[in-house]
């Protein structure tokens, strides 16, 4: 069906906020969610819903959802997503076109994204939404919507009786993924660092897998957030950060680390009144060490990244997105600087370490064995993380002095390769040139050690 006949089917406000409520969702919707957050839209209820009468009970019937869906064909597909099965668009060119057509609008956006906030958050589920009767009057009336606590079950033996091996506290992961995501979008700082930067949100993503994933929502937060909370955000990020690694293996740490913080830093505050609560997740008080010969003021912003082995290369990408090391135990290991996460790991042979020169288009990484350079992706689809997208036989040696530059011409890459012999080659990545080289020159040794500048690049 076309968007007209969909909005004379089902109408305007529903189709148009139904359909934006999906497309402005992280990992798509449930069945139950949408029903829930069009519940709380009293734009849909009040103008299609409820135009000529008016329930006792002011919740969307679910029969227009289940014709709406129907209406929509293959165009939207179940998939699962946190251990639900959400809706979400079939192909990634439905997804654009519909973020175009429903969310083009930033001030409808803005409402979307903070209509879905405050559901993940709970906001209705505790206490009747307030709305304007078709007499102008202001009444109010609970939604029964499903409530978002942080935890969903505390029940171990329940757990342990369903064969789980890993029993304890059963994470509320919708919420864990959607709502910052949601916060972040609508601009809602005093939110954020109510909920996202307080001890147990950041042991419960953390305790839930999701450490790597908390330190990129911290990092967005940090540069998109207001003058006023900056330093709170900045203050948590720089924390987590420099531990990610730490906190992906030991979550219940996150206290702990944020006690070592220097006193004038907001996570020190923020553990010390945690530790004075009753709000935590044994229920008991936590005895912790504290470092009393910490230097009191902020630490640099720098993550730590384990090796089993000694490193001997390390180069960042251009815009610092990605850093690739290469160890004394054979590993190619690149990550993400701004969580820590490790993108890739590959047993390989390498001298030579290179990174595309231009920042929007870094989606793979050039190794240079002794006789060959494969390229390796960084990215999905057919740049899959640590996929091997081209192999190019080189016809000299390669050793630890050698050096790569890779540049942009047209829409393919060429690569640059010197050699501490005196070569140059030039490779297009193009899979027409089969890994030819395009250009063979032999260079003055020294000017060679000066690096590949001596041709322009």
């Amino acid at each position: 069906m076309t968007s007209l006949s969909l909005v004379s089917e089902h109408g305007e406000q529903l189709v148009r906020r139904s359909l934006g409520f999906i497309t402005a969702s992280k990992t798509g919707l449930t069945k139950s969610e949408l029903e829930d957050i069009l519940s709380c839209d009293d734009i849909v209820l009040a103008d299609e819903v409820f135009k000529y009468h008016v329930p006792p009970i002011r919740r969307l019937p679910p029969s227009l959802l289940t014709r709406l869906r129907n209406d929509l064909g293959s165009y939207l597909v179940q998939v699962a997503a946190e251990g639900h099965m959400v809706y979400k668009w079939y192909h990634r060119l439905f997804l654009e076109a519909a973020r175009s057509y429903f969310l083009g609008d930033k001030p409808f956006t803005d409402s979307i994204h903070r209509d879905l906030a405050n559901y993940f958050n709970g906001r209705w589920a505790r206490e009747a939404k307030p709305y304007t009767d078709k007499q102008g009057n202001i009444r109010s009336a609970h939604r029964m919507v499903a409530d978002q606590p942080l935890i969903l079950s505390t029940d171990v033996e329940e757990r342990m009786n369903l064969e789980d091996e890993d029993a304890g506290p059963r994470y509320n992961l919708r919420k864990l993924s959607e709502l910052p995501y949601h916060l972040i979008q609508s601009e809602m700082w005093n939110e954020f660092v109510e909920i996202v930067c307080q001890i147990p949100w950041l042991m419960a993503k953390c305790k839930a897998g999701k450490a790597f994933e908390l330190t990129l929502e911290l990092s967005e937060a940090s540069l998109k957030c207001t003058r006023d909370k900056s330093a709170t955000i900045e203050d948590v990020y720089s924390c987590i950060r420099a531990n990610a690694q730490q906190l992906s293996q030991f979550p219940e740490l996150v206290p702990q680390l944020c006690l070592n913080e220097p006193d004038i830093s907001y996570c020190t505050t923020m553990a010390q009144r945690y530790l004075k609560s009753s709000d935590n997740f044994t229920g008991n008080k936590i005895t912790l060490w504290r470092d009393l010969t910490k230097h009191e003021s902020r630490k640099i912003n720098v993550a730590s990244l384990k090796h089993p082995a000694a490193v001997r290369k390390c180069v960042f990408s251009k815009g610092c997105k990605y850093l690739a090391t290469y160890a004394a135990d054979g590993v190619l290991r690149v990550f993400m600087v701004a969580s820590g996460y490790t993108v890739m790991t590959k047993q390989c042979d390498c001298h030579v370490i290179s990174f595309p020169a231009s920042i929007d288009q870094c989606h793979w990484v050039a190794v240079a064995g002794t006789k060959s350079i494969i390229r390796y992706g960084l990215d999905s689809g057919d740049r899959h993380e640590g996929t091997s997208l081209q192999e190019i036989k080189v016809d000299c040696d390669i050793d630890d002095r050698a050096s790569i530059a890779i540049t942009k011409k047209g829409k393919v890459w060429e690569i640059f390769l010197a050699t501490s012999h005196g070569k140059l080659r030039s490779y297009s990545t193009s899979t027409f040139s089969h890994g030819q080289p395009v250009l063979k020159e032999e260079l003055p040794v020294r000017i060679l050690n000066e690096g590949l500048r001596f041709v322009g690049l």
